[in-house]
């Protein structure tokens, strides 16, 4: 039989059979790729039924020796002729990735660039080819020459699920799988293959406007309009913040800054900035109206006890905002805010007992099977190993909450309506040539004060010495009285611990007039962790702060040792440590913590809250905190009251320069300038050049890629615009906790 003649044949064997039998006849690897971009429906089925089996077919295809290497290096790179890029988003991919296309990938994406603003949506064509090359090394070198390669397939018509109403299925068509160390990655035994719910969904989720790709996300922003059009709008001039002269400590909760940023002298504007971040952060936390016995008829959640202090005791005014099980109820089909009041005291599923709205109840996820990677209720794209454990060997936990203002726009749009929406946001809003959607402002919102997301970790108190590695004061906390939330992964009854918790981190995030981008705030509890640069080293077990412990310093590997060690840490402390363990690297996260072998759905409550099943990781600071005068000013007046919050400090403020553009009354600027450019037809990251990470709610978001950096070689990341900005939905992520969201509510 002729070569022609043979793989003729062979293809349509294949296509007539599409079997592991059929694929390991000649010609080779590649016709088994070749028959699914002719008969993508025979594919989808034997994908679905045995996903392993394909992702063997197409691993084979890609690694088969092709002019001395494997195929995939023969592949284009995209974008262009860069390679090995610096991973700055997750460390799942390692320090440096170089992403190759197939053919069928690469006149798609080319077709889309020629096409310029007329394009509408992003569908890769059937048989597309996305492979992205992982690594540790800069020159894309392997670990035991294994290559480390996260692939993308696409074929038409692989859903696995019920279609979305946006016409695609639940992470679009894409054949995924994760191969590293010669196998297919596996999380509890499972093959992260196929679907791969929620391993790489999840993350690829609120990109699904660019069909779940980062990288064409990212080149097609600057298809969108450079400006979005407005209602001509004056901005405010009272309830504003200036420059905190005087530090002022008062329950009114500032709408925006006084003045224009650009009006500003240079040395004043990050000033303004910081006073909105502090005035913000002490009318928040101030002690909120008790509950009326007729909460519908009131107006109390969110308002401020005019006749109490700061240092008065009681629930804070951001702790009656609407939480996000509140808002958004995915698991509910007939769920709506239609009639729902904003006053309203629904309350958590009877397991917990929640008599009011203020009984606090804390949600933790962390040790179910495929814990979400963008679950917002642990550390934003933490992944599966987002786990932040404390030096007393006890999990921090999470909140969301969203205000009146971003509520009221929820409910007047559908938008948390069952169906209406997905990780990626509104369905209505996935076209490229859609209107963005804009969250009302402090000129629009119905309160006048702007949209306002915050996020809070906390960290269990420890007060007994004999068990703790970090004695606590209460004294120096804003503590609460709170219960775990604990759902099993597999059913079963759910658990509710009683606990003693402390406020670690505080995000703030408020969309304003003058920062229509909002402004980013983000403060931290003093005792968290040592300053940046100053690494303590003891050989007790006792520490002064809640996340890094100076023993552990002492054991810690080499900077190459640990970088090695990512994107997660597999390895324990041991109870006497005689040589380095990998335990000790700083901020990186733990399989060992996320996944601990010895938890089940089968132990009690009492086991399984053991302090000896989790291991502390060991986070430093990078980069110093704002050198802001008011981070003195602040703290000092608020310790002559004898406010606990004299203990907390802002870490910094992010904000946009010329986030509305010329005329600024009637235009928003859509898309971030590049670097340190300031140019009035795009928005500009401040202050410039910052590297932003709050310890506590960004723990694991550091590179390794700056050796002189810092002595752990680390990098923080750009801070919050940079990952908001490109992915969110007006900068929010909201609709990812929607998504993920499981607590259920008791209707009354």
């Amino acid at each position: 039989m002729s070569g022609s003649i043979k793989i003729l044949s062979g293809l349509l064997t294949c296509l007539a059979l599409l079997t592991a039998s059929c694929v390991e006849a000649e010609p080779g690897p590649d016709t088994w790729i070749k028959s699914c971009e002719m008969s993508p429906g025979q594919c989808v089925a034997t994908c679905q039924k045995d996903p392993l089996f394909c992702a063997q077919q197409i691993n084979g295809y890609l690694l088969e020796t092709v002019g001395g290497g494997p195929r995939f290096k023969t592949l284009p790179i995209y974008p262009g002729t860069v390679s090995a890029k610096a991973n700055v988003r997750t460390p799942m991919h390692g320090d440096y990735l170089t992403i190759f296309l197939n053919d069928i990938a690469t006149t798609y994406v080319e077709t889309l660039q020629g096409r310029g603003k007329s394009i509408d949506y992003v569908d890769f064509p059937n048989g597309s080819l996305i492979i992205k090359a992982n690594s540790i090394q800069p020159d894309m070198s392997f670990e035991g020459n294994s290559p480390w390669l996260t692939v993308m397939f696409k074929i038409d018509g692989y859903c696995h699920a019920q279609p979305s109403g946006t016409g695609n299925c639940t992470g679009g068509e894409w054949f995924y799988y994760l191969y590293r160390f010669g196998n297919f990655h596996q999380f509890d035994g499972v093959p992260v293959v196929g679907k791969a719910e929620p391993f790489c969904i999840d993350c690829h989720g609120p990109v699904q406007k660019a069909d779940f790709l980062f990288q064409t996300f990212g080149d097609l922003l600057k298809f969108q309009k450079p400006t979005l059009t407005v209602a001509s709008e004056k901005a405010a001039s009272r309830n504003v913040a200036a420059f905190c002269e005087g530090t002022p400590i008062g329950p009114i909760l500032p709408g925006d800054v006084a003045k224009n940023p650009g009006s500003v002298p240079m040395d004043r504007r990050q000033l303004m900035f910081d006073c909105l971040s502090w005035r913000s952060f002490l009318a928040l936390n101030w002690p909120n109206l008790p509950e009326p016995q007729h909460p519908k008829e009131n107006s109390w959640r969110g308002v401020p006890d005019p006749s109490k202090s700061i240092v008065d005791s009681g629930p804070r005014v951001w702790e009656t905002y609407r939480a996000v099980f509140e808002t958004f109820q995915p698991n509910d089909p007939k769920w709506t805010l239609k009639d729902q009041n904003w006053n309203a005291t629904e309350h958590y599923a009877p397991v917990c007992k929640q008599a009011s709205v203020n009984d606090k109840v804390l949600r933790l996820t962390g040790k179910q099977r495929y814990t979400s990677i963008l679950d917002e209720t642990h550390q934003a794209f933490g992944n599966q190993f987002n786990i932040l454990v404390d030096q007393n060997n006890r999990q921090a936990l999470f909140e969301v909450r969203i205000n009146r203002d971003e509520f009221e726009y929820l409910k007047a749009n559908g938008f948390a309506t069952t169906g209406n929406y997905d990780v990626g946001g509104p369905k209505g809003n996935l076209s490229w040539q859609a209107t963005p959607l804009q969250f009302p402002d402090n000129i629009r919102g119905l309160t006048k004060t702007g949209a306002i997301e915050l996020k809070a970790s906390w960290r269990v108190l420890c007060t007994d010495a004999r068990t703790c590695n970090k004695l606590d004061d209460p004294n120096r906390y804003y503590s609460r009285d709170a219960v775990f939330f604990v759902k099993p992964a597999t059913g079963g009854e759910a658990i509710c611990e009683p606990v003693k918790v402390g406020l670690v981190g505080y995000h703030i995030g408020h969309k304003t007039f003058w920062s229509p981008q909002w402004v980013w705030s983000t403060f931290e509890h003093v005792d968290n962790v040592p300053p940046a640069g100053s690494f303590p080293v003891s050989s007790s077990g006792k520490t002064p702060y809640s996340f890094y412990g100076p023993r552990a310093r002492k054991y810690q590997p080499s900077i190459e040792a640990c970088r090695t060690q990512r994107p997660g840490i597999m390895s324990t402390a041991p109870t006497d440590p005689s040589q380095p363990y990998d335990a000790a690297c700083p901020n990186l996260q733990s399989i060992a913590n996320s996944h601990p072998a010895n938890l089940t759905d089968k132990l009690t409550k009492s086991t399984r809250m053991a302090s000896g099943q989790l291991s502390p990781n060991q986070v430093t600071r990078i980069d110093p905190m704002t050198a802001s005068p008011l981070n003195v000013s602040y703290p000092e007046k608020l310790r002559q009251m004898g406010s606990v919050f004299q203990h907390y400090r802002l870490i910094n403020t992010q904000w946009p320069m010329n986030g509305r553009g010329t005329p600024s009354a009637t235009t928003i600027n859509m898309n971030a300038c590049k670097g340190a450019e300031i140019n009035p037809d795009c928005y500009t990251l401040i202050p410039l050049n910052l590297r932003l990470r709050n310890t506590t709610l960004e723990t694991f978001q550091v590179s390794h890629l700056l050796p002189e950096k810092d002595a752990n070689g680390q990098a923080s990341s750009g801070g919050c615009m940079q990952c908001h900005g490109p992915t969110g939905v007006d900068f929010s992520f909201v609709w990812v906790d929607a998504a993920e969201e499981i607590v259920p509510l008791r209707r009354n």
